[in-house]
């Protein structure tokens, strides 16, 4: 199992949850004190920026190193934007 965005929040608890289970974890961030606490507790963790296009590579090798094959995939991970819609889009743009 692959939990994007899983040392923090609800993929943290989905993550221990799951291990807690039998299941394998990975999960991924960019945060390297978060992914070293998760790595203390048990889930091998990988530093990666999802919305980097070469993170797919990353990930790809990560999941064959820690799983040998991807059978779940849970996204949690999550992106903080701080911009005004209004000045930025159109309405509907902002509704789609």
């Amino acid at each position: 199992m692959l939990v994007t965005g899983g040392t923090s929040g609800i993929g943290k608890a989905i993550c221990e949850l799951a291990k807690g289970a039998g299941a394998h974890v990975l999960t991924c961030g960019t945060d390297p004190k978060r992914l070293e606490e998760s790595e203390l507790r048990g889930v091998p963790a990988v530093e990666v920026d999802l919305a980097d296009p070469g993170s797919t590579k990353i990930l790809t090798e990560a999941v064959d190193r820690f799983l040998g094959r991807l059978d779940v995939l849970v996204n949690c991970a999550g992106v903080q934007v701080e911009w005004n819609v209004a000045e930025f889009a159109d309405r509907h743009v902002v509704r789609t």
